[in-house]
C-alpha cells in the first residue's frame, strides 16, 4: 500500500468503504477547535501562574524562619538549602528540621551572652513552635512523609520538654504517635528511632519494666549522628547500671565511645572509662584491617585508586603510639599516587613526632615509612626533611647527607628576616644533634665517642631550643662524667600534659612517680615514657605512687603524663632505680 499522495487519493481500491469512511467536516470547524484549543491552553497558563505566584507566597512565608535559621548562627548550610528546594512542602521539612537540630545542639544555647537562661528558652520555644507549625502543614498534605512525622513529634516533644508542660506525661500519644508513625514508614532509617530512644530514656523513671527492655533493645539501632547521639548517650549514662553491661547498647563508633568517657568523667566512674577507652582503641585497630582488607582486595582487581581511597580515609589523624603500627601497615600498602591536602598534613604531623621520638631513640615506624612520609608530606623544612632521610640512611649515607645540605646551611644564604634566620639556625643545630646522636649509636667507645659525638654541636641562644635538645648537647659533652644525670622540672601544658626530661648516666629498671596533688573524685592519667604509652591509671592517690618498670640506658628520656578527661594532676619528683640494684 502506498502512502497518502499530498494531494488526496479519492477512488482508490485501498479506500475506506464508504461505511468506514470520516464523516466530512463542516465548513468552519477547524477554526472552532482551534480556538478551543488556544482557551484551554490560555487556561493552562493561567493555572500554572496561579500556581507559581501560590508557591512564590508559600515560599515568602518561610523567609522569617530562614532568616531564623540564620540568626542561630547555623553553618551547616541548612538555609541555603532551605532557600535552593523549589518545593514549598519539602522546604518546610529542611526549616523544619533546622530548626529542632539547634535545640540540640549546645552552641545553639548560647546566643546572646547577656540573656537570660528563661530569654533563651523562650527564643528556643518559639522555634520549636515555628518548627512544629511547619511539619503539621506538610503533614496534613502528605500524611505518608516519615520526616514530617518525625519532625511534628519530636518538636512537639522538645517544647513540652522546655516548658515542664505536664502535657508531656499526660497526653504523650500528642507526641508519640507521630514518632511511632515516622519509625513505621521508614525502617530503615535510624532517626525515628533514635529519637524515641531519646524520649524513652528522658522519662525512664515513668517507664515499666517491659517499656525499659524495649528500650534498651531500640538504643542498638537508635545511633543516628551527632547532636542527637550526644543528647541520648548522656541520657543512658544517667539512667543505666553502672557496670560494663551499660557499654553493650552503645553502637561501636570511635567518636560515641570517645564521647561515653567523657561523660563516664563527669560522673567519677574512671573504671568504666577506662573499659570505654579500651573498646574505642579496639574499634579503631579493627577498622584499619577492614581497610587493609578491602585495600588488598581492590588492588587484586587492579582498581588502586579505590585502593588508595580506602587506605587514606583509615590513616589515623593524630599521632599516638597505639596507632604507630596501623600507620606503617597503610604505608607499606598505600598505592602511588597524589595526596590531599589533609592527607598530607596529616602525614607530616606523623613524621614529626616520629622525629622527635628518635632524638631519644623512642617509639618509630620504621625506616621504610619514614621515606615515604618524607616523600609524600606537605609544608616540612628542609632541615626536617634532612632528619627524616637521617632516619633512613646510616653510616657513609649519614656523613654524605651532611656534605651535600652544607650548601644551604643560613651562613650561605642571604636574607633580611632576623625571625627566619633564626628559624633555619634553631632548625639546622636541631639537626646538628641528630646526625651526632646517630654517631653516638654507632660508637663503640661509650664516654669518649659521645664527647667526639657533641664536640661540634652547638645551639642559639632562642627560647625555641626544646629543653630536649638542650639536655642531649650537655649529655654529649660531659661525657661519662658520675653527675651528668639530670631530672628537668615539670613543665605543663594547655593540654593537660606535664613534661620531664631525664638525662641518665647509667641504664635503670624503674620510675617510681609520686604525686603533689590529686583532683577530689580522682582521674585518669596517662604515662609514656619516649613516645610509648606506660599505661594508663585510674587508681592511684597522692600517696600512693605509681611504680612504672622502665627499661632505659643512659642518655636522655622524655617522661609526660597526660590527663585526658580531667584536671592533671600534678605529679612529683620522680624516683630512678638503677637497673641492678638490690632495692
Amino acid at each position: 500500500m502506498e502512502l497518502d499522495a499530498p494531494n488526496g487519493n479519492e477512488g482508490r481500491h485501498d479506500d475506506p468503504p464508504p461505511e468506514r469512511q470520516a464523516p466530512q467536516r463542516r465548513p468552519g470547524g477547524s477554526r472552532m477547535a482551534r480556538t478551543a484549543l488556544a482557551g484551554l491552553g490560555a487556561l493552562a497558563a493561567a493555572c500554572a501562574l496561579l500556581g507559581l505566584l501560590d508557591r512564590q507566597r508559600q515560599l515568602a512565608r518561610l523567609d522569617p524562619a530562614i532568616a531564623s535559621i540564620q540568626d542561630s548562627g547555623r553553618r551547616d548550610g541548612a538555609s541555603t538549602r532551605a532557600q535552593r528546594e523549589v518545593d514549598p512542602l519539602r522546604r518546610q521539612l529542611v526549616v523544619s528540621s533546622a530548626l529542632i537540630a539547634d535545640s540540640l545542639d549546645p552552641a545553639a544555647w548560647e546566643g546572646d551572652p547577656e540573656a537570660t537562661l528563661e530569654d533563651r528558652v523562650e527564643s528556643m520555644v518559639d522555634r520549636l513552635r515555628t518548627a512544629n507549625d511547619l511539619a503539621t502543614q506538610v503533614l496534613a498534605a502528605r500524611p505518608g512523609s516519615w520526616r514530617a512525622n518525625l519532625y511534628s513529634g519530636a518538636s512537639l516533644y522538645l517544647m513540652r520538654s522546655l516548658l515542664r508542660d505536664e502535657k508531656l506525661v499526660r497526653e504523650p500519644e500528642d507526641w508519640r504517635t507521630p514518632l511511632r508513625r515516622a519509625a513505621e514508614l521508614a525502617p530503615l532509617q535510624s532517626e525515628p528511632r533514635a529519637f524515641l530512644a531519646l524520649t524513652q530514656l528522658e522519662l525512664w523513671q515513668m517507664l515499666s519494666e517491659e517499656r525499659r527492655l524495649e528500650t534498651r533493645e531500640l538504643l542498638r539501632d537508635a545511633w543516628s549522628g551527632a547532636p542527637l547521639d550526644r543528647r541520648i548517650l548522656a541520657a543512658w549514662i544517667r539512667v543505666a547500671p553502672k557496670d560494663p553491661s551499660l557499654l553493650d547498647p552503645i553502637a561501636p563508633s570511635p567518636y560515641l565511645l570517645l564521647w561515653t568517657q567523657h561523660e563516664l568523667a563527669q560522673i567519677g566512674r574512671w573504671d568504666l572509662v577506662l573499659l570505654a577507652r579500651r573498646r574505642q582503641l579496639e574499634v579503631e585497630l579493627a577498622a584499619v584491617d577492614r581497610a587493609l582488607e578491602a585495600a588488598r582486595a581492590a588492588i587484586r582487581l587492579g582498581d588502586l585508586q579505590r585502593a588508595r581511597e580506602v587506605l587514606l580515609s583509615a590513616l589515623p589523624a593524630t599521632p599516638t603510639s597505639p596507632h604507630a603500627e596501623s600507620v606503617r601497615r597503610i604505608l607499606d600498602l598505600l598505592p602511588p599516587g597524589p595526596l590531599s591536602r589533609v592527607n598530607a598534613e596529616a602525614l607530616s604531623s606523623w613524621l614529626v613526632w616520629t622525629l622527635d621520638l628518635d632524638l631519644y631513640g623512642g617509639a618509630t615506624i620504621g625506616a621504610e615509612a619514614v621515606a615515604r612520609m618524607e616523600i609524600l608530606s606537605a609544608g616540612l623544612s628542609p632541615w626536617e626533611r634532612a632528619r627524616a632521610r637521617l632516619l633512613t640512611a646510616g653510616g657513609d649515607a649519614a656523613e654524605r647527607l651532611r656534605a651535600e645540605l652544607v650548601a644551604t646551611r643560613p651562613g650561605d644564604s642571604a636574607s633580611s628576616d632576623d625571625e627566619a634566620e633564626l628559624e633555619r639556625a634553631t632548625g639546622w643545630a636541631i639537626y646538628e644533634l641528630h646526625l651526632a646522636t646517630h654517631r653516638l649509636r654507632q660508637a663503640a667507645d661509650g664516654g669518649s665517642g659521645r664527647i667526639a659525638a657533641g664536640r661540634d654541636a652547638a645551639l642559639p641562644e632562642t627560647p625555641r631550643v626544646p629543653a630536649a635538645h638542650r639536655l642531649l648537647l650537655e649529655w654529649l659533652r660531659l661525657g661519662g662524667s658520675a653527675e651528668s644525670s639530670r631530672i628537668g622540672d615539670w613543665i605543663a601544658s594547655e593540654q593537660a600534659v606535664w613534661t620531664a626530661e631525664l638525662m641518665l648516666d647509667q641504664p635503670i629498671e624503674e620510675i617510681v612517680l609520686p604525686f603533689e596533688r590529686v583532683p577530689r573524685g580522682g582521674t585518669v592519667v596517662e604515662v609514656s615514657w619516649n613516645g610509648t604509652l606506660l599505661g594508663v591509671f585510674d587508681r592511684f592517690a597522692a600517696q600512693s605512687p605509681l611504680r612504672l618498670l622502665v627499661a632505659a640506658d643512659a642518655g636522655v628520656h622524655r617522661l609526660q603524663v597526660r590527663a585526658p578527661y580531667a584536671t592533671a594532676p600534678v605529679p612529683g619528683r620522680p624516683e630512678l632505680v638503677v637497673a641492678g640494684s638490690t632495692r
